[in-house]
């Protein structure tokens, strides 16, 4: 359950993008503790090149992803690949708790 885009078609989206955030109840990714999973719920930045960026990752709303580590960087799993990002862009990127 995703959508399919190309980091192209970011200049056309939405100065946010959550296509599942105002049915979900969303924290930030930064909110979650070490070994916890969630799902992306949206994307939420006024600034086109964060959200080109956070696209280009493949980061995108109904993705699950899993917290590794918080600090230095923010670790964490999509599938079988993990990616560390900085907290200034992680604070864009909203999440829902999955239960254990």
């Amino acid at each position: 359950m995703g959508i399919k885009m190309s980091v192209g078609q970011a200049a056309n989206l939405p100065k946010s993008l959550g296509q599942f955030s105002d049915q979900i109840k969303s924290n930030l990714l930064l909110s979650l503790d070490t070994g916890i999973a969630g799902m992306i719920t949206g994307i939420n930045t006024q600034n086109t090149g964060v959200l080109k960026k956070i696209m280009a990752m493949g980061l995108l709303p109904g993705m699950p992803v899993k917290v590794i580590r918080k600090s230095p960087s923010l670790v964490f799993k999509i599938g079988n690949t993990t990616m560390a990002i900085d907290h200034t862009i992680a604070q864009y990127i909203e999440v829902q708790r999955l239960a254990p």
